[in-house]
């Protein structure tokens, strides 16, 4: 039978949607990160495609992408 100690843990673990640490990498840093996507949006404004496109016109060594 599990202590009240470990019985307590486990509820917490539950209500605060955390994992017990038992040596084990969960990747939860990252997760907990926030998203770079609508920063990089911001920064990025106009679409890489018709640069690439230009560029590669421009090249004779890559084939053409269409």
């Amino acid at each position: 039978m599990a202590s009240k100690a470990a019985r307590i843990a486990a509820v917490g673990n539950q209500i605060f949607g955390t994992v017990p640490n038992r040596g084990v990498r969960t990747g939860m840093q990252y997760l907990k990160k926030p998203l770079t996507g609508a920063y990089e949006a911001r920064y990025y404004m106009e679409p890489i495609e018709p640069i690439a496109r230009k560029v590669q016109r421009e090249c004779s060594v890559v084939p053409l992408y269409t």
